[in-house]
């Protein structure tokens, strides 16, 4: 739970966002853009997002597998190979 709260923190850091803000739409707004960018972590972030349905964002599992898959291919990122994983092996995706 500290090492997801560090990425979190990390994130918002990198994305000039506090990592406390309860503003749903503008942290989605930042991480798109930066997904958009080339950046990973933040496609990533997204997937977690659309996959539990958090943050002022709907639970879209379709959205949440493109969102893993674009972090795969962005940068071979571990935790969407592994959330990708298991969705496929639950026999979702």
């Amino acid at each position: 739970m500290v090492l997801i709260g560090i990425g979190w923190v990390s994130l918002g850091q990198a994305l000039g966002q506090a990592p406390a803000s309860s503003d749903g739409a503008a942290l989605l707004k930042r991480l798109e853009a930066a997904s958009a960018a080339g950046n990973a972590e933040s496609a990533f972030r997204l997937g977690e997002l659309y996959r539990v349905g958090q943050s002022g964002v709907t639970h879209d599992l379709r959205r949440a597998i493109q969102y893993y898959r674009q972090a795969v291919w962005l940068g071979n990122h571990p935790g969407a190979m592994n959330t990708l994983g298991i969705l496929y092996e639950q026999g979702v995706g």
